[in-house]
């Protein structure tokens, strides 16, 4: 109930266009398939071997920050990236927040699993979208489920601000106890689906695709 009283504003216009995105459901019904994931590297931090941090040499005042009302988080953001349809972009998070809701409500103040946390969906045409992150609990910085909360519902509500939603890297940092994570949000398009010179065959049925002529 707090959650959802904390993003009525995000919860609404997400409804908005979850409606349409049901739209565009494929025909069988089946809209996206999503992936939850606890992994672990034993070897590097998982900042560096998990993340794929970008170079970033510029000092912390070039990082745009962004503080989650409510809640002791900050998150501040580097590297925007590719632009990200919106309702793909906001049903992922849905999704995403749901999950960590219901975790949170068992295991709330532990620690995430191994350091490290995934969440992907994958959408019917291919493409996918990603929210990966790492703490620094080898620094004596874990990240506790209910601040992964604060962060999967930070992320659309900032670009839900900004009006636009991007790839991006982002420092996750508490009020009190300074930074305690990092991660990132990339989406992935599927490449086009290739042609072949002189067509192929649907359903049964021969096609010409050859640049002189088509029978689509």
């Amino acid at each position: 109930m707090l959650c959802f009283l904390r993003c009525s504003a995000y919860g609404s216009i997400f409804l908005v266009l979850l409606h349409l995105l049901a739209a565009a459901t494929i025909p069988d019904g089946k809209m996206f398939q999503t992936h939850n994931a606890s992994k672990v590297s034993t070897t590097v931090s998982p900042k560096i071997s998990l993340l794929g941090r970008p170079s970033y040499t510029k000092g912390k005042d070039d990082f745009i920050t962004y503080h989650i009302a409510g809640t002791p988080t900050t998150l501040s953001f580097h590297s925007f990236g590719e632009n990200i349809p919106a309702i793909k972009f906001l049903s992922t998070f849905k999704m995403a927040r749901d999950i960590v809701e219901n975790v949170v409500q068992k295991f709330g103040n532990e620690p995430i699993t191994s350091g490290y946390w995934e969440y992907t969906m994958r959408f019917m045409d291919g493409d996918t979208i990603s929210c990966i992150l790492g703490d620094y609990r080898e620094l004596g910085h874990p990240l506790r489920y209910e601040r992964l909360l604060d962060v999967v519902e930070g992320l659309p509500q900032y670009m839900i601000e900004q009006g636009s939603f991007k790839n991006v890297y982002f420092e996750i940092e508490l009020d009190k106890e300074g930074s305690v994570g990092s991660g990132r949000v990339q989406f992935n398009k599927s490449p086009p689906i290739p042609m072949q010179a002189g067509g192929g065959t649907l359903n049964g049925i021969k096609l010409n695709n050859t640049a002189e002529s088509s029978t689509w």
